[in-house]
């Protein structure tokens, strides 16, 4: 008879299996490694899983269940090269109007490091060359006056003088030059 009621494949040498409503992180010999409190836990890569909360909450666990990326997003951006964009919701003091709820934005590293600082950005996308164009959190809730920003990998402003609103550029970085 089996032991657990469904099981997925193993990948990196674990498995989610189901038993009743419990989630549980199993290795190959069967043996449970950890019960999983998550509603979703995601394709183990690279050692991590993307997980999330009955609240929609989202985070990263490694192949021990251990929590290495709290639980405190709306969302995570697949990793790429070490980093991901991550999203949450800043509401202002009346959030009860749908034009007072802000998103914001920042990157983080494998670990959950801000590598881009998190709430000083409405969006944010990556370049090349370690370099991100991003729009600010300004004091106008509509998204109207937003100012667009280069930034390096580390957060630090490329350009000096901000770009103003729609006059956003998508060219490549090349040799530290925009073409």
């Amino acid at each position: 008879q089996p032991q657990f009621d469904y099981a997925t494949s193993f990948q990196e040498e674990i498995a989610i299996v189901y038993k009743g409503i419990k989630m549980f992180l199993i290795n190959k010999k069967g043996q449970i490694i950890s019960e999983l409190p998550y509603a979703v836990v995601g394709q183990f890569i690279n050692n991590r899983a993307f997980v999330k909360t009955v609240s929609n909450k989202m985070g990263v666990i490694n192949k021990m269940a251990k929590l290495i990326i709290d639980t405190a997003f709306k969302e995570i951006s697949p990793f790429v090269e070490g980093i991901a964009n991550v999203e949450g919701v800043n509401h202002n003091p009346d959030a009860s109007k749908a034009e007072n709820v802000n998103f914001e934005v920042g990157v983080i590293d494998t670990l959950g490091k801000f590598i881009i600082p998190f709430g000083l950005y409405r969006s944010i996308e990556k370049l090349n060359e370690g370099k991100f164009i991003a729009r600010k959190i300004d004091k106008d809730t509509t998204g109207n006056k937003s100012t667009e920003v280069v930034l390096y990998k580390d957060g630090k402003v490329l350009l000096p003088h901000p770009l103003k609103n729609h006059e956003i550029f998508y060219g490549n970085f090349k040799n530290g030059i925009i073409r």
